[in-house]
């Protein structure tokens, strides 16, 4: 009966909706099941790291939106997935004390992971991809033939996906 003076849900922040979108990205489980990525906090990050990367990486393409707001949309997503890190965080039972301490840690190994997967994504070099994913995703137990394949096939689909997507389906997580 009262329920037409609820106030209205606020609107999703910036980068709200793209980020839900990479975090289905990289709950896929061709990375789990077939790309043996580990099925732990640790291995999610790593997943979502990639997955950010990656819609990071589109968004550093999208010729029709100016340079401010491209960074602005990266800078967004970013801040987004620390947020959820240091909700997730908190979830788990991490002390206060030791939240930001390890939020900054995933912050700058995101950003470790990200520019070494930008580096390799935009030379076209698989080796390095490949070194990259060892280290990073697989944190330094090189993957199994199959499951190194596995992987790179799903960043091949997710680029291709990513590319064919209008600029504004991405920023509104329309993937």
């Amino acid at each position: 009966m009262l329920g037409h003076l609820k106030a209205p849900p606020p609107p999703p922040r910036p980068a709200e909706t793209l980020y839900a979108a990479c975090t289905a990205l990289a709950r896929e489980p061709v990375l789990f099941r077939d790309g043996g990525v580990p099925d732990t906090l640790d291995g999610r990050f790593d997943a979502l790291a990639l997955a950010v990367s990656l819609a990071a990486l589109r968004l550093d393409a999208a010729e029709d939106l100016p340079q401010p707001v491209r960074t602005g949309w990266q800078t967004a997503l970013v801040e987004r997935l620390i947020d959820d890190m240091d909700r997730t965080l908190r979830e788990i039972g991490v002390g206060d004390m030791n939240v930001g301490k390890q939020v900054r840690a995933m912050a700058a190994a995101f950003s470790g992971r990200h520019l070494a997967y930008r580096a390799a994504l935009l030379a076209d070099d698989p080796v390095a991809l490949n070194e990259a994913l060892a280290r990073n995703l697989y944190r330094g137990a090189p993957p199994a033939v199959e499951q190194q394949a596995a992987v790179a096939g799903w960043i091949a689909a997710m680029r291709a996906r990513l590319a064919a997507c209008a600029t504004q389906d991405l920023l509104e997580g329309r993937l």
